[in-house]
């Protein structure tokens, strides 16, 4: 089951990299962390690298790796990018 949501997200991400207008341009292969509930079920990142070996994603991934914090990566990384914008 988890892995239909996997390859679910992934096909949908590489769907909107696909059809943006301007890809963005990495000078090296970039990390993917996994962060959410989700990604903290036992064997979550194994199956999301195998997923994502299994097509020809629009970017070169260096890494697949579980955030430090799985709980709270997403909503701190909203939180920095708020207050980013009102400096």
């Amino acid at each position: 089951m988890y892995r239909n949501l996997i390859n679910y997200t992934l096909v949908n991400i590489k769907t909107k990299f696909e059809k943006a207008e301007s890809m963005p341009q990495f000078p090296e292969a970039i990390d993917i962390v996994c962060a959410g509930g989700s990604s903290m079920i036992g064997g979550f990142v194994d199956v999301f690298k195998d997923e994502l070996k299994k097509m020809a994603f629009p970017l070169e991934i260096n890494d697949v790796r579980l955030a430090d914090e799985p709980l709270y990566a997403t909503a701190r990384g909203c939180l920095l990018a708020g207050l980013s914008e009102v400096e």
